[in-house]
């Protein structure tokens, strides 16, 4: 991925070893909503699906939200156009400056104590779609 745009964390790469990092080096550039996949190398997994989440700002909060739907939804596609069927959402920051800069800007009514919504609007439902022969 094309550094300029967004980096990979370093401890996803750590624990993934160094084919992760060459692999990402040639998938080009990856901008905000958008979502590449790539082996998992060392990780207990068959494949990685990198997105590069919003920048957050407290004044452009619907936008960041809708960004950040539009992140899961690349990936759901991408999860669905590899035929895998499961898919962990885990947040590797970049750094420790983006750790604490996120910490602070998190709204208190972000999550619950496992990490969950609190809210249920924000909750992403997966529903299955309708068989359209069914409904004709």
């Amino acid at each position: 991925m094309n550094t300029d745009e967004a980096h990979s964390s370093p401890g996803l790469h750590a624990v993934a070893g160094p084919g992760l990092a060459e692999e990402c080096a040639t998938l080009g550039v990856c901008r905000t909503v958008m979502a590449k996949v790539t082996n998992a190398y060392d990780l207990p997994a068959r494949r990685v699906i990198h997105t590069v989440g919003p920048k957050y700002a407290v004044k452009y909060h619907a936008a960041a939200e809708n960004a950040l739907s539009h992140c899961y939804r690349s990936c759901l596609e991408l999860l669905i156009d590899n035929g895998l069927q499961r898919l962990l959402l885990l947040y590797f920051p970049r750094d420790k400056l983006e750790v604490e800069v996120a910490v602070a800007k998190l709204p208190a009514d972000v999550g619950d104590e496992n990490g969950e919504t609190a809210i249920d609007e924000r909750k992403i439902r997966i529903k299955p779609l309708p068989d359209v022969k069914r409904t004709l």
